[in-house]
C-alpha cells in the first residue's frame, strides 16, 4: 500500500494495510515511525516521485509473509487497546 501524505497523524489506513498482511510505503508524515518499525512493516520514503517509485521497487524485491507483516501492528489490536484503555482507568481510579 502506497500513501505518499504530505500531512498524517496516525493513518488507519496504514494500521488496516498492515493488519491484513499487506506492507506499506509512507512518507515519513505524523506517526509514520511509530508504524514501520521494521523493515516488515515496509518502508519510510521522502515524499518525492523518485523515492516514492524506489520504495515500491524495494518492497516488491522483498516480499515480507503476510503474517510477518500483521504482527507489526498487534500492538494497535481492539484487545491490545481495550488491556491499556483498562490499564489507564485501574490507575485513574
Amino acid at each position: 500500500m502506497v500513501l505518499p501524505s504530505a500531512s498524517e497523524g496516525l493513518a488507519n489506513a496504514w494500521i488496516e494495510a498492515l493488519a491484513c498482511g499487506t506492507p506499506i510505503v509512507i512518507t515519513d508524515a505524523g506517526g509514520a515511525r511509530e508504524v514501520v518499525t521494521s523493515p516488515a512493516a515496509g518502508v519510510i520514503v521522502a515524499r518525492t516521485c523518485r523515492a516514492v517509485r524506489e520504495g515500491i521497487e524495494q518492497v516488491m524485491r522483498n516480499p515480507r509473509p503476510p503474517q510477518a507483516v500483521a504482527a507489526t501492528v498487534e500492538r494497535f489490536s481492539w484487545a491490545a487497546n481495550a488491556a491499556a484503555l483498562a490499564a489507564h482507568y485501574d490507575a485513574v481510579a
